[in-house]
């Protein structure tokens, strides 16, 4: 992310000639939340996509500007990377994430 308009993703269950496969994760997610629909269970989950910015002069993940004591947690660390975080806030959104928070 952010993907460009014209680059396609597709998420989707699995199957081998008619039948699922048993084992991919979709598969088994679903088992697990009908056994806990079965125990009375409501299961919930989110996604929560984390990711690093790097520089493209050095492979690095640590950046040498962020010197705080609770690194990229402050605003002061975060805001020279806002265009950024923007973009890939509106390209989750754009793929129905609904981000609500950055």
């Amino acid at each position: 992310v952010p993907f460009g308009k014209e680059v396609g993703f597709v998420i989707g269950d699995l199957y081998i000639e008619g039948k699922p496969v048993e084992d991919s994760p979709r598969w088994v997610l679903k088992r697990q939340i009908e056994k806990a629909a079965e125990a009375g269970y409501i299961f919930k989950t989110g996604v929560e996509p984390e990711f690093f910015f790097i520089s493209k002069e050095t492979t690095e993940i640590h950046d040498t500007k962020d010197t705080l004591p609770k690194p990229c947690y402050e605003t002061a660390t975060i805001m020279p990377r806002y265009g950024e975080l923007r973009d890939i806030v509106h390209a989750l959104n754009d793929a129905g994430f609904g981000v609500y928070q950055t």
